[in-house]
């Protein structure tokens, strides 16, 4: 994946915009609350299942897509 991502895309009103993306990954960190649920200390465990019954967010291994920053900005309307 690149490191970021920069495109000019239309709008569906037929403006233009400036797209900035930036993957977010999973890193080390992250395994705590995100990663194999066999592996969570107990006080997460609880605090996720109290917090979060019906999250499915964790199986994930570093490296892994998580999800993106997308910024999005008009631009002037082309003469």
């Amino acid at each position: 994946l690149p490191e970021e991502f920069v495109e000019v895309i239309r709008a569906p009103d037929g403006t233009y915009e400036l797209q900035y993306l930036r993957p977010i990954l999973v890193d080390r960190r992250c395994l705590a609350c995100h990663g194999d649920p066999a592996t969570f200390i107990p006080e997460v465990r609880a605090v996720l299942a109290q917090r979060y019954p019906e999250d499915r967010a964790t199986g994930y291994a570093v490296g892994d897509l998580r999800g993106a920053v997308s910024v999005r900005v008009p631009l002037p309307p082309r003469p």
